[in-house]
Order: structure tokens, then sequence, then C-alpha cells
């Protein structure tokens, strides 16, 4: 079945066309994307990106372009351990690693073992997004047109087979929904509603992180995956 692309077909009167898609892939800019597909079961495959924070999607990209060798080559401790895990910047892109580095193991002993896993995770994704038909990216940034259709429109470029959808949720008060066309391969879902966890967006709630949870499995919801990929290390 292909993906939505316009028309008037919205799933059981929600506000969100019933999407099909062979992967969908979380582009942070943190971890709610990740966790939000984990929660609705659409997480099927790891990502090196589904945990980390603070980074471009541009990034993203240049990855798939230029290739995975520098991933977290140049690191710096931020000396903020995550309970038991240190956090860790790439230097070249700013990204930080909230969940991998163990506090008991120095950085430097410890990066063979981070990258090898990341390495694999990271040429999964290529493989799946060269045989797959449609794919969904999910993230949470602040809406930007230029940034997100230059992304997509770059992703083309390098993957010549897929279709690409970017669902971007924003934070703001009024509930939105733009279906934006980019390419005849690439649109844009511009999502917007209030993404405060339902029990407060301060730190003394420690899901606070999560966003609206109500709101990101509402729009989950109409989400369905054509092929599903497992891997050993979610």
């Amino acid at each position: 079945t292909a993906p939505y692309w316009g028309g008037s077909s919205f799933y059981g009167g929600n506000m969100y066309p019933l999407i099909h898609v062979d992967y969908i892939m979380s582009t942070g800019p943190a971890c709610r994307p990740a966790q939000s597909l984990k929660r609705n079961s659409l997480r099927y495959t790891s990502s090196p990106f589904d945990w980390m924070m603070n980074y471009d999607i541009n990034h993203i990209y240049k990855f798939f372009k230029n290739g995975f060798d520098s991933f977290f080559l140049e690191k710096v401790d931020l000396n903020k351990n995550n309970g038991n895990k240190r956090r860790v910047q790439d230097k070249q892109t700013g990204m930080i690693s909230l969940h991998s580095f163990p506090v008991d193991k120095s950085i430097e002993s410890y990066y063979p073992e981070f990258k090898a896993i990341m390495s694999r995770r990271f040429d999964n994704i290529v493989n799946i997004i060269k045989n797959s038909s449609d794919i969904l990216f999910l993230g949470n940034r602040k809406y930007n047109y230029k940034n997100i259709s230059n992304f997509i429109l770059s992703m083309e470029e390098i993957f010549t087979k897929p279709k690409f959808i970017y669902a971007n949720i924003s934070d703001e008060n009024d509930t939105v929904f733009n279906d934006i066309f980019v390419s005849d391969r690439s649109r844009i879902f511009d999502i917007r509603f209030n993404d405060k966890h339902p029990n407060g967006d301060t730190a003394d709630n420690p899901n606070f992180w999560m966003g609206n949870v109500e709101k990101w499995d509402e729009f989950l919801s109409c989400v369905k995956l054509n092929s599903v990929y497992k891997c050993n290390n979610i």
C-alpha cells in the first residue's frame, strides 16, 4: 500500500492521514522521537542517533553521504554523568551521547566497542533505506522548512529509490497539521501542538522529557509499517 501523498482520506476521524511506510527513523534532536516510536511498537531497528541529543539534521545527512568513520572520533567528556553513563560530546558535530559510555571505563578504552555497535546500526539502516519504498523521518525540532526540505532533498540524492516524509512535531499552543509538498518523492508533515507532558514540564517530573505523550500517540496511531526490520541491538 502506498503512503498518503495528498487527498482527503483521514484515519478514523483523526486529524492525521493514515501513513504506510517501510521504515521510521528518529531524527532528534534528542530521545523523544525514539521513545515515542518504542512506546507505540514502531521502533524495531536501532539507529545510532536514537538516544543522542543536541545535533542538527544535516549532520545525519553528512554521515550518509561521507560515511561513518568520523562518528565520535574527537570526543569531549562533559563531566556530567547520567546515572552510570558518561555524557560525552562529539566535537565535530556537537552531538551528545547520554546512554553509552560507562563511568567505570575510560572514554578511549570503551570507544572501540561503542563505535562497533554504532557502525552496525548505521550499516543496517543504510541497507534498510536502500531497499525500502517509503520512509518516514520523525523529529521534534523548531520548524524550519528550509532545513527540513534541504535534508530530505539531500537524502533523495543518496537514496534514489524511496519516497520520504519528514514528520516534524513542534511545541505550540495551537494544534496544526500542514501537508507540504517538497518534490515528487518528498513531503513534510508540519505538526504542531502543546508538547508539554501532562504531569508538567519541569525537572521534578521524571517523564517531562517525553513531552505530550497523548498527542504523540495520537499521531503515531496513524502510522503503519508495511515491513518489519529487526536486529539484535535495539
